[in-house]
């Protein structure tokens, strides 16, 4: 006996098992159950278990004990499928059979659960994707503008199932809702860290129009310590440039914890730190591909990588702009805590003369915050302003005022 369920086992396979667990009761079961993200016993016995056959359908009370079947935490009388793709087997819950649950899934929620909004987006994804687009563009934009990112994944998780049967439209609303839900990922502590923040509007107000391309394209914010130099960045940054409608990628490299010398010295390493951080914040990810070229290419724990080639950094140069030039608006390269790389005599000339030509190539703008105005010959550091000059004509510097 046991010998003949072991060849037939074998026979079956893997995936012959789970079709035949598919077409079993307890496995249409599952099937309907895996086809909602979460489901209560009003849930299960209203939609989920009358169009089941046999009849009578398992009890919600001998569903909920399944192995298959968890209870969701912090959520009372709410249960979930523990494998959802596992449980639909081979043959899952497809075509007009999963619509028309969708359908009546979604008809519950409207009518005895409004406040289940991501279980009704879910559901209308599949039953009616042009409902589901409005719905999902509304509390996307109400989400974002509480700055409730936990929601906004849940958002984004909750149509990402149906994602390639969704009409075109609706599609690229998503991949521009994924972008810009990791960019405020990436900068959520920023935001978090200037709540409190202050705003001078002749600061703001200057650095808010040369971001957005009003005059030169580098800048230097400079003011002594404990002015609030740091927290205007992370403020320009986190509150100004990444929110919508502006959605300017951001990308930072803090001298304070930055090598000045490798990031002058070794210009792959500075533009594959800058290519990780705008590769989060633009539609289809454009860096990726120079990205983990570099990451394969270079030593980053290496503090001894020898010069590269002319020839090598004026074709990592042209990859770069290549990509930023796939993002549409203005973008942004933030260099803080300048003075600690003029203090270790750092050569700012080559990470000056890189950030002219992706200038040039793709019209990047570049600001720098510190201590010192980049344009005086401040003792003992004379002799590298004065190198610095002719790289920052038409720089627009800005002095932090006093609150």
């Amino acid at each position: 006996m046991a010998s003949d369920l072991a060849a037939r086992l074998k026979e079956l396979g893997v995936e012959g098992l789970l079709r035949l667990i598919a077409q079993s009761p307890r496995g249409q079961v599952l099937q309907r159950c895996a086809s909602v993200l979460s489901f209560d016993q009003a849930l299960y016995e209203q939609v989920l278990a009358p169009d089941l056959a046999p009849q009578p359908a398992p009890s919600f009370s001998d569903v909920a004990g399944w192995s298959e079947i968890e209870a969701i935490p912090r959520r009372t009388g709410e249960f979930r499928v523990r494998d959802r793709q596992a449980a639909e087997g081979e043959e899952p819950l497809r075509g007009a059979d999963l619509v028309r649950l969708c359908g009546a899934v979604a008809a519950f929620y409207e009518r005895s659960a409004p406040e289940r909004t991501v279980d009704l987006l879910h559901a209308l994804a599949i039953a009616d994707p042009p409902r589901a687009e409005r719905l999902f563009a509304d509390l996307y934009a109400a989400a974002d503008g509480q700055v409730d990112l936990a929601r906004c994944h849940d958002l984004l998780g909750a149509v990402a199932e149906g994602y390639e049967a969704l009409p075109e439209a609706f599609r690229g609303r998503i991949d521009a809702c994924r972008a810009y839900y990791r960019a405020r990922s990436l900068w959520s502590d920023e935001h978090y860290k200037t709540r409190m923040y202050l705003e001078r509007p002749a600061l703001t107000g200057a650095l808010g129009q040369f971001v957005e391309g009003e005059g030169p394209w580098i800048a230097n914010v400079y003011a002594h310590g404990g002015m609030g130099k740091t927290a205007t960045i992370r403020w320009l940054i986190a509150r100004y440039c990444v929110p919508a409608p502006r959605r300017i990628p951001v990308a930072r490299i803090d001298f304070d914890f930055d090598d000045p010398f490798r990031m002058a010295s070794n210009a792959p390493l500075l533009l594959l730190k800058l290519a990780r951080q705008l590769d989060e914040q633009i539609e289809g990810r454009p860096f990726t591909p120079l990205r983990e070229d570099l990451e394969l290419e270079i030593d980053e724990e290496s503090q001894t990588a020898s010069p590269p080639s002319e020839g090598y950094v004026a074709d990592l140069v042209e990859r770069f702009a290549a990509a930023c030039r796939q993002h549409a608006g203005p973008i942004l390269l933030v260099f803080d805590t300048v003075e600690v790389a003029i203090l270790n005599r750092t050569e700012l000339e080559r990470i000056l003369q890189l950030l002219t030509q992706l200038h040039e190539q793709a019209g990047v703008r570049a600001l720098f915050s510190g201590r010192y105005d980049l344009r005086e010959a401040y003792p003992p550091f004379n002799a590298l302003t004065a190198m610095l000059k002719p790289a920052l004509t038409g720089l627009l510097a800005t002095q932090v005022p006093p609150f």
